[in-house]
């Protein structure tokens, strides 16, 4: 009777020892024990990939653990997805999201049991290479814009083999670690070419402090295109920039300047946005910018430049 005990003892902790082994951008590894939960806080970049923006940046990595040598070669661990496979973060509403499974992309609502990988009784980790995705669409809509530590979504896995039935699940809470803004919509301002404004060469006495009155003007044409048909709707466009440190209503310029933006007489100041529309997939308004001086003391001579950027959203 005794021995009988020691080797039913014995079969358990064999079978207890083995368990799947998951690392995060190499490290956060552990041996699965049930339900286990990742956090991938990474670098998340936005890789353009065809009709979508996949959130990747990290490693979801794992491998069948231990190495046994005397367990048959044929013994693995299977991962597949687990419902609710996804659950992006409400910064994504607007979008449609899904997973990239080895490079094959699934629209949520994802199914569970996708396979995911095949990891086989050798001492290899194999990435799992699972990513969300933002699908791009040819209608207007805003940017995401993502801020360090903001929760970005949930991924659930589940782990299975094929020799005794366990399981293990784990969910991957992915995090921003940096700053990113993702513009799903494929709509354009003037073909997302770069717009020149050329004030060419101004006397500074004829510089004024008002961007409304000033004469120093350069206008420009925007152009608004969809790539899908019969596009119909209104739209924003909001003027990213930093605003000047004596004027807040115009762009920061080198030399002491300020460059402001006015549409239809009205002034648009940096952060500022003005409402129009697009008709059957295009759109378009003329803008003014105009050069202006800090009233308190002179501009610098010399070459001046600015860097602004203008956006298309819905309101």
């Amino acid at each position: 009777m005794r021995k009988a005990i020691t080797v039913a003892l014995l079969l358990m902790m064999s079978t207890a020892a083995h368990s799947a082994r998951c690392c995060v951008n190499g490290s956060q590894c552990k041996g699965l024990s049930g339900s286990d939960t990742f956090t991938a806080n990474a670098t998340v970049r936005a890789t353009d990939a065809g009709n979508t923006i996949r959130i990747d940046g990290y490693e979801l990595s794992c491998r069948f653990n231990p190495y046994s040598p005397g367990w048959p070669g044929t013994y693995a661990d299977f991962w597949r997805t687990l419902a609710p496979v996804l659950t992006p973060s409400p910064v994504f509403a607007p979008y449609n999201t899904g997973l990239s499974i080895k490079g094959t992309d699934h629209l949520s609502p994802i199914s569970s049991g996708i396979i995911v990988a095949r990891i086989p009784n050798q001492q290899v980790w194999v990435n799992l290479e699972t990513y969300m995705f933002v699908r791009k669409r040819g209608t207007p809509g805003g940017p995401i814009n993502i801020r360090r530590g903001d929760r970005l979504g949930e991924i659930r896995l589940r782990q299975t083999n094929n020799y005794d039935g366990t399981s293990n699940t784990i969910m991957l809470a992915l995090k921003a670690g940096n700053d990113l803004i993702i513009q799903p919509s494929t709509c354009t301002i003037n073909g997302n070419r770069a717009i020149e404004v050329n004030f060419k060469d101004v006397s500074s006495d004829a510089l004024g402090s008002d961007p409304i009155t000033s004469t120093v003007r350069n206008t420009q044409r925007l152009t608004y295109t969809c790539p899908d048909p019969g596009v119909t709707t209104p739209i924003t466009i909001t003027f990213k920039g930093t605003p000047s440190a004596f004027d807040r209503r115009v762009l920061a310029t080198s030399n002491n300047l300020g460059t402001g933006m006015t549409r239809a007489g009205a002034l648009v100041a940096p952060e500022g946005r003005f409402l129009t529309s697009i008709t059957n997939s295009t759109g378009g308004d003329d803008v003014t910018f105009t050069l202006v001086r800090n009233p308190k003391t002179p501009p610098a001579s010399g070459a001046f430049t600015a860097s602004g950027t203008l956006v298309m959203g819905v309101p």
